[in-house]
């Protein structure tokens, strides 16, 4: 599997950047503590050995599998 090197977002989506040059676009509305996040805190994520991601400001941790097996339909 490949691990998570960086996250950015535009209006909508949560891009996950990951090693090798994939990038998994997701509808930032399938995780609710993440789209009520202000840009700002948006911007202060943190990856742990490219696998989890937390926000400073949220209690959650997603693992990569989690963001990976979402159901986008």
């Amino acid at each position: 599997m490949q691990g998570m090197i960086k996250v950015d977002f535009d209006k909508v989506t949560m891009r996950i950047h990951l090693h090798g040059g994939r990038i998994l676009s997701i509808p930032v509305n399938k995780f609710p503590e993440i789209k009520k996040l202000s840009p700002s805190q948006k911007k202060a994520y943190h990856i742990s050995g490219g696998i989890s991601l937390d926000f400073e400001d949220s209690d959650e941790v997603y693992h990569i599998d989690e963001l990976l097996g979402i159901d986008l339909n």
